[in-house]
């Protein structure tokens, strides 16, 4: 799934959880099969638009904080300030992450390029 910023009324953590209420989403691969996204409207958001996520193998701690800046970012009015903030949190964000070896899935892989390609959404 995948939930558009502009369209989240509420983003909140509650004890090892996170709630997001939102108006519309985005079902990318659903039941596991290939196939086009599946954009979703909802018309009660407080009763069919509420998605808990708790986190099995992380801490909750350790990344909501980045969705709630981008959040804040992305709520923003002038979209030449709030692009300029993402790109600098991005670009801070992967200076602090080294890549790991260990993250290749089978031992013939070698790393391709120096830092992570991103796509902008067209």
């Amino acid at each position: 799934m995948r939930f558009p910023f502009r369209d989240i009324e509420l983003l909140e953590s509650k004890a090892e959880q996170l709630v997001i209420v939102t108006r519309h989403y985005v079902e990318l691969k659903s039941h596991n099969i290939i196939s086009p996204y599946k954009f979703k409207d909802i018309e009660d958001p407080q009763r069919q638009g509420v998605f808990i996520f708790e986190p099995s193998y992380a801490k909750l701690d350790d990344f909501v904080g980045l969705i709630f800046t981008v959040y804040q970012i992305n709520k923003m009015t002038s979209t030449t300030q709030s692009k300029r903030q993402l790109r600098m949190l991005m670009d801070e964000r992967e200076k602090s992450i080294s890549f790991d070896s260990s993250w290749f899935k089978d031992i013939d892989e070698t790393k391709q390029i120096p830092k992570p390609l991103i796509v902008s959404k067209v």
